[in-house]
């Protein structure tokens, strides 16, 4: 049997003459395994809303859309975009066209982005999952109708017909603003959505017909949104795309849409993950208190191997054993409590969310990842292993003097 595992596996279950030493050595191995399972938990969390992030995203958003670099629009109807348009690789193409208006109903008034859409968009079928009311209706024979964000909704607290203004393409004159500077419309709210606040609060779809005639531009588009098969590969497909199209357009992927919230969402995630990691490195250095307390105690074994012949490095060895047992196993312990948790909360749900119905789920989601784990257990290792060998350093002080006494005598 090795020696150092054996004398280190004796050192950590046998009674010791100073039960400070025990009480210590539990503390540590407890508030690592507390630690590790919380980094699990945590972690998992904030994959589940990434999942549903993306999940609402990619129902809100298309596979790929293409932006002008350069101003508001561009003509959709040049020879590259209808030859793109024919590409097998695309299912549907959505053209859109945005602007910035006024909103009223009755005494409520409210500052929004109009995106018109054409009828395409309705056979993409990628906002019935986010309709909270009504139905997607954009345009029926002489009729225009909307669908509001929820958050615009409950500006408005509309369900009748709303006038929309919007600036004339001549632009507004020098002198005071009036009336006749702004084109007036009406249409009907058909439905609400809930894709996040991000979109909620300042989106209203309608229809692309609708949008030319508000702001007086028959031709030029917004931008073009791309629905492509399912088995397609984007990033393949996106670059061949840019090279089409050339150095005048974006063609923007769905991370990309939408760069700044995953971006938010990674940092929280990680920040809350240093925030955590931080709090375990205090409990793991609590190992460093209870080996160089049991290097106090044990200082007549080590005078003992000494005299046997065991080298000053082996002797270090037995204490950084010891402190990485202890490690180790509130580590894997801690990694199992997080993987049954996370199981647990999947299939039963226990721990909700307080007013759940603004987030359309009643309990905190969960996705275990495998490296997930691999990262916690290397993290906490890591840690552990710097935190014994500190500790155990102090044993080769005691084992050099031990000998420099024994030389002595």
């Amino acid at each position: 049997m090795n020696l150092p595992f054996f004398i280190a596996g004796r050192y950590l279950f046998a009674k010791k003459s100073t039960q400070a030493i025990n009480l210590i050595s539990a503390i540590s191995g407890i508030g690592i395994f507390v630690g590790t399972a919380a980094l699990i938990i945590i972690l998992s969390v904030f994959n589940g809303f990434e999942k549903i992030a993306i999940s609402m995203f990619g129902s809100f958003s298309p596979d790929l859309v293409i932006l002008p670099k350069a101003g508001k629009v561009f003509d959709p109807d040049s020879a590259k975009f209808l030859k793109m348009e024919n590409s097998p690789e695309i299912r549907y193409t959505v053209k859109t066209l945005e602007e910035k208006a006024l909103l009223k109903e009755n005494q409520s008034q409210y500052i929004a982005t109009l995106r018109g859409l054409d009828t395409n968009f309705i056979k993409t079928h990628s906002l019935d999952s986010l309709i909270t009311a009504g139905n997607m209706l954009l345009q029926d024979k002489n009729l225009d109708y909307c669908v509001l964000g929820a958050g615009v909704q409950a500006k408005l607290s509309s369900n009748f017909r709303i006038s929309v203004f919007a600036p004339k393409k001549s632009g507004i004159g020098n002198g005071e603003i009036s009336a006749e500077d702004f084109n007036r419309m009406e249409f009907y709210p058909s439905g609400v959505f809930s894709a996040g606040t991000d979109f909620d609060d300042h989106l209203v779809l309608t229809s692309l017909r609708f949008m030319r005639n508000l702001i007086g531009e028959p031709k030029n588009v917004s931008s073009i949104q791309l629905y492509t098969r399912q088995d397609l590969s984007i990033d393949k497909f996106r670059d061949r795309i840019r090279e089409d199209l050339g150095s005048s357009y974006k063609v923007l992927d769905r991370y990309e849409q939408n760069e700044v919230q995953f971006k938010v969402l990674n940092s929280e995630k990680w920040a809350v993950y240093l925030m955590l990691t931080f709090a375990l490195i205090i409990v793991v250095f609590n190992i460093m208190g209870s080996l160089t307390m049991l290097v106090m105690e044990k200082k007549r074994d080590i005078s003992i191997l000494s005299s046997l012949g065991a080298s000053d490095r082996t002797i270090q060895f037995i204490f950084l054993l010891e402190g990485m047992i202890i490690s180790i196993m509130g580590t894997l312990l801690g990694l199992f409590a997080g993987y049954v948790f996370g199981i647990l909360q999947i299939h039963y749900g226990f721990i909700t969310i307080g007013g759940a119905h603004s987030f359309s789920l009643s309990a905190y989601p969960i996705v275990l990842k495998a490296m997930d784990f691999v990262y916690v257990f290397l993290t906490v290792f890591s840690i552990s292993l710097f935190a014994s060998y500190l500790a155990s350093r102090q044993s080769r002080q005691d084992t050099q003097t031990i000998k420099e006494q024994l030389t002595l005598h």
